[in-house]
């Protein structure tokens, strides 16, 4: 792929489209690509994990708080499975007290009671 590829698709995604369908129905169009929409999603949904870093220094900045005795607790908006292995992947998982997955506690933003979930968790 090349830059000009490259900035498109980057630009398409700061655009902040929601929908992940919409997002990959304008790449399969642009690019002419054969696949179907919900296949080329589905791929990317298993790499997702393996595209995202936690930077070493909010691992760092993480350890600190939970040494100074804060509590910490991580709550994600999007599904389950893609989360967890997200938060397995890059550590934070073991970085934290406690995490919340939005998939798996029926709550999504914009909902008002997402923001309840950590002082519940670190009740746990």
């Amino acid at each position: 792929m090349g830059h000009e590829a490259g900035n498109w698709l980057i630009a398409l995604d700061q655009a902040g489209d929601p929908h992940r369908e919409a997002f990959f129905t304008r790449v399969q169009e642009h690019f002419g690509l054969p696949e179907p929409v919900e296949e080329l999603w589905s791929r990317y949904r298993r790499r997702m994990a393996y595209l995202v870093r936690c930077r070493p220094e909010v691992l760092d900045a993480l350890a600190r708080l939970r040494a100074a005795g804060w509590r910490v607790a991580i709550v994600t908006n999007g599904t389950a499975d893609n989360q967890l292995r997200k938060l397995w992947r890059t550590g934070l998982a073991e970085a934290v007290d406690a995490y919340a997955l939005s998939g798996a506690e029926g709550i999504r933003k914009p909902d008002i009671g997402q923001s309840a979930m950590p002082a519940a968790l670190l009740k746990r």
